[in-house]
C-alpha cells in the first residue's frame, strides 16, 4: 500500500492571514509613536533657532540705546545669522518679554503648531492636534541659552 500521509512544509491560507493580521496591528500601533519621535527630533531645529534669537534679542535690548530698552521687531535688526529652517517657516521676532521669537511648523495635522520663546528661555507650544504639544514635551526650558558668556552692557 501507498503511504497516504503527506509531509507538507507549506503554510495554510489561514496561517498566512493570521500572521498578516498580527503584523498589521503591530504596525498600526508603532507608526504613530515613530512619527511623534521623528517630530521630536525636528523640534531641535526650532529650539536652536529660538535660542539664537533669544540671545540676539537680549544683546539688542542691552546694547542699542536707541531702542529705548525694547526688543527688536524685525529679524534684520538683530546681529544674528539664522540658517533657513528645513521643517519650519521663517521665524519672527517681537517686542514682548512673553514672546521674543516665534517659529511656525506648518506640517500636516497634527504637526502644525507654533513654538515661541520668552526672555527667560521657556519655549511654549500652541496649536496642533492630538495633544502634540504635550507629546513633544512643551513647555520646556532652554535654560539661559548660553547667556553666561555675554558682555555686560555699558551704562
Amino acid at each position: 500500500m501507498k503511504n497516504l500521509s503527506k509531509n507538507n512544509a507549506a503554510l495554510t491560507l489561514t496561517e498566512i492571514l493570521i500572521t498578516l493580521t498580527i503584523l498589521s496591528i503591530a504596525a498600526a500601533l508603532a507608526v504613530p509613536k515613530l512619527s511623534d519621535a521623528m517630530e521630536g527630533n525636528k523640534t531641535k531645529e526650532a529650539e536652536s533657532i529660538l535660542a539664537a534669537l533669544m540671545r540676539a534679542q537680549i544683546i539688542y535690548k542691552d546694547f542699542n540705546p536707541g531702542s529705548g530698552g525694547a526688543y527688536a521687531t524685525q529679524l534684520s535688526s538683530l546681529d544674528v545669522t539664522i540658517p533657513l529652517p528645513v521643517h519650519y517657516n521663517t521665524p519672527t521676532v517681537g517686542n514682548s518679554s512673553y514672546s521674543v521669537a516665534t517659529i511656525l511648523r506648518n506640517g500636516s495635522s497634527p504637526y502644525n503648531y507654533t513654538l515661541y520663546v520668552n526672555i527667560s528661555g521657556t519655549v511654549q507650544c500652541n496649536g496642533g492636534a492630538n495633544n502634540i504639544c504635550t507629546k513633544l514635551g512643551y513647555p520646556k526650558s532652554l535654560g539661559h541659552g548660553g547667556l553666561s558668556g555675554l558682555p555686560t552692557p555699558i551704562d
